[in-house]
């Protein structure tokens, strides 16, 4: 599974799911955190089933603090002193 804060990219066992179908996907996240959240199966790609997340029925907090961390994690650079910028333009 791939997540971002707006959707999410499944690897489906079904060779051909239901599209334009809402489903409930729960997992946990590294830190042991439960999470479920409410998908809108949107289309199929050749890397899986993109889905779009209509609501987070459990553990917002949580997931907002592990998407964060992770593009802290993947884009450091953005975080070092004196590149990070809360200004607005």
């Amino acid at each position: 599974m791939s997540l971002s804060s707006t959707g999410v990219l499944l690897k489906p066992k079904r060779q051909s799911p239901d599209l334009n179908k809402e489903i409930l996907l729960a997992f946990n996240l590294p830190s042991e955190e439960h999470v479920i959240l409410s998908v809108k199966l949107i289309r199929t790609t050749s890397k899986g089933i993109a889905g779009k997340i209509v609501k987070v029925c459990q553990g917002e907090d949580a997931l907002r603090k592990y998407l964060f961390e992770t593009h802290k994690h993947h884009h450091a650079k953005l975080y070092e002193q004196g590149n990070f910028t809360t200004e607005l333009i």
